[in-house]
């Protein structure tokens, strides 16, 4: 497929790439962060999981079964049609055989730092 040996990273919007990179990485953007986080996802995780979690013990040996990973993390293979940035409910299918250079990510509300490190001085398309 691609030769990069990175994910090419679909383009978000200046401002709110600007933010991203102050709460990722800097000491206040991580505070801030953290703040956040306390005093508005965990209220709401808490609620959802109030009630008991459903838990089925695996039947069969982990290396017999069939194991599907399902994130929101905007992660495509670079040919597939990136990401919506406000709130895309579709998915990608990321075959096993694919590589990190034949993949985009299409996200801007998690820190992507590594990415943009690996991804500096490749040409973004």
């Amino acid at each position: 497929m691609n030769h990069q040996t990175s994910p090419l990273r679909t383009p978000a919007n200046p401002v709110m790439e600007a933010v991203m990179r102050w709460v990722s990485g800097t000491g206040r953007g991580q505070a801030l962060g953290h703040w956040l986080s306390r005093t508005i996802a965990l209220p709401q995780l808490r609620r959802l999981t109030a009630d008991a979690l459903p838990w089925s013990p695996l039947q069969r040996p982990l290396r017999e079964a069939t194991v599907a990973l399902v994130t929101t993390s905007g992660v495509h293979r670079r040919d597939d049609r990136p990401f919506k940035l406000a709130s895309d409910p579709t998915f990608r299918v990321i075959p096993r055989t694919a590589e990190a250079g034949d993949l985009a990510i299409a996200h801007q509300a998690y820190d992507r730092t590594d990415c943009h490190r690996r991804c500096e001085g490749e040409t973004e398309t």
